[in-house]
């Protein structure tokens, strides 16, 4: 078992870094995001994107060589996190939301977002729509009430700043 299989708790989100065309475009590192959440004994990440097509389970494992942050949510209840990732599994991946967040991402987040969010359809979302949502149903927390067309950099500055809330569990890579 990796390190960050036995770090990991239900309603963590994970990040995946990288230096890529998303990261060169968004100007951000972060290039995934998604909930670990334990399913069936084992822990997974609930995630979707363009190639799942849709939000769907998948072994932590598939992260122990990838180069990754986790953050806690402090005071969340696994049990809600387990039963919203099962609402949401199989919704599907917005791909008008992807392409509206690349041919905007030269903008500003403040004129972006209400872009995106226009444009989209919410029961479609991108990876850190999809997490934000989670974690904002999970919890209430008004600092994440604005999921509708959040990038993984959104969400990883929301918890950056609202540290009260949100900590660095464990950093690979």
């Amino acid at each position: 078992m990796s390190i960050i299989e036995r770090e990991a708790s239900t309603g963590d989100t994970l990040f995946l870094l990288g230096d890529g065309l998303i990261e060169k475009w968004t100007f951000s590192k972060y290039r995934h995001v998604g909930i670990v959440c334990e399913k069936d004994g084992e822990m997974m990440v609930f995630e979707t994107d363009l190639w799942l097509g849709k939000a769907a389970f998948h072994p932590l494992s598939k992260y122990k060589n990838k180069r990754v942050v986790l953050y806690e949510t402090f005071g969340l209840d696994p049990d809600k996190v387990k039963a919203l990732c099962r609402k949401y599994e199989k919704a599907p991946y917005s791909l008008l939301d992807i392409t509206t967040n690349f041919l905007t991402g030269f903008l500003h987040p403040a004129i972006r977002r209400p872009i995106v969010g226009a444009v989209g359809n919410k029961k479609y979302m991108i990876c850190s729509e999809l997490s934000q949502r989670i974690l904002y149903e999970a919890t209430g927390l008004e600092c994440l009430k604005d999921w509708e067309s959040a990038e993984p950099v959104d969400l990883a500055t929301t918890m950056q700043l609202n540290h009260k809330h949100f900590g660095i569990k464990y950093i690979q890579g």
